[in-house]
């Protein structure tokens, strides 16, 4: 927050970047980690542990007294945040049908774009009216009560659903469910898009204020505006492949992939939109991060469902931890490298590879629609 870069002015490249990657490494750690976890524990006990000590780490955030110790609890962070998406993914498959599991997915990973745009706002509020240390106190409280919440109200996974995965012969493992054309296209485009994703979150910023020549309040609130876009993006994939699902029925492609190519080829034509120059205004650059946010998290949304749907629900946490490694590269790739990229270049340079990455993208969302979505076991 801008509290604490006044205490401890951070190098907007370095520093920032640095963080980033850190972040990632870790959040990759644990997400490898939780999705194996839950093919044997309770993903709501899961999910509330690591909300809660989410919680804990921002209230130890609120009384640190050094940016090094800020680091630390940054990568912790990252360790507890990937705990928490697994579980979900494990709970909307056993709780949901087919035909309704994109609308309540969806709807799960919007929230994620709701928090990341008032966010800002109530911690500016908070700091106006406090110190930066009443934001992290705040937000640690309510993560601990969420995770006290969620044992309370989330249903464990219903005795017959239990039994069934106990007493049905299990799945053998196959190296096909890892090696296969659909795992193979999802992953690398999830790569490329999580680049795209943590290049705008983190340099967008910074990106407008450099192009555009705005000052901070209006860059960040086209950041908002991209943010507002993935939550309408990530409802509205989900919606429509339940639609999909609807009208295709028991169809060799799975629906999802639809509505992916469909928020794909939205993410390509906004991110040119951002980068042309003869283009570049306030209000086109605000149009173009909506489209941006809406079509990039928006395909993002059916990714986790695709793989869970894809394969055996014994091997579903085994492929999504390959599906987070994935993510993760991504992630990785925009924070340190790509500020030290920045630092020898523009952000602006930046901001044309994150581009170039997109269309790539694209190609790889158009081979999910030649590929089965669900997997046929091999005869030895």
């Amino acid at each position: 927050s801008s509290g604490i870069n006044a205490e401890w002015p951070l190098r907007p490249g370095g520093d920032l970047g640095a963080s980033q990657s850190t972040f990632s490494v870790c959040y990759l750690i644990s997400k490898l980690s939780s999705n194996i976890i839950c093919n044997w524990a309770p993903p709501r006990v899961v999910l509330s542990i690591g909300i809660s000590c989410v919680g804990l780490i921002n209230i130890l955030a609120g009384v640190l007294d050094s940016p090094q110790h800020l680091w630390i609890l940054w990568g912790l962070n990252g360790l507890c945040c990937g705990v928490c998406w697994p579980p979900i993914a494990v709970l909307i498959v056993s709780h949901f049908s087919e035909k309704s599991r994109g609308k309540t997915w969806s709807l799960v990973s919007s929230s994620m774009n709701a928090g990341a745009t008032v966010s800002p706002l109530l911690t500016d509020f908070l700091v106006y009216y406090g110190s930066w240390n009443m934001s992290f106190y705040f937000t640690g409280v309510l993560d601990v009560l969420i995770g006290i919440v969620i044992l309370s109200v989330i249903p464990p996974i219903s005795s017959s659903s239990a039994t069934q995965a106990t007493t049905s012969p299990a799945t053998p493992w196959q190296w096909g469910m890892v090696f296969n054309k659909l795992v193979g296209s999802i992953c690398v485009g999830y790569t490329l898009l999580s680049f795209g994703v943590i290049t705008m979150g983190t340099w967008g910023q910074m990106y407008f204020i450099e192009k555009l020549g705005v000052g901070t309040l209006s860059a960040g609130a086209i950041v908002s505006v991209y943010e507002i876009g993935g939550f309408c993006g990530a409802t509205a994939s989900g919606f429509f492949a339940d639609f999909l699902a609807e009208r295709l029925g028991d169809s060799r492609v799975s629906p999802r992939a639809y509505s992916a190519v469909l928020c794909c080829g939205i993410v390509c034509c906004s991110a040119f939109g951002l980068n042309f120059l003869p283009l570049a205004t306030y209000f086109t650059c605000q149009i173009c991060a909506f489209g941006f946010g809406f079509g990039v998290f928006g395909t993002i949304a059916m990714f986790g469902l695709m793989i869970r749907e894809f394969v055996p629900r014994e091997h579903g946490g085994t492929l999504s931890a390959v599906l987070a490694f994935a993510s993760q590269i991504g992630g990785f790739s925009a924070g340190s490298p790509l500020a030290c990229y920045n630092d020898t270049h523009t952000i602006a340079d930046g901001f044309w590879i994150m581009t170039c990455c997109m269309p790539a993208a694209f190609v790889f969302m158009l081979l999910l629609i030649t590929q089965d979505g669900k997997y046929k076991m091999k005869v030895e």
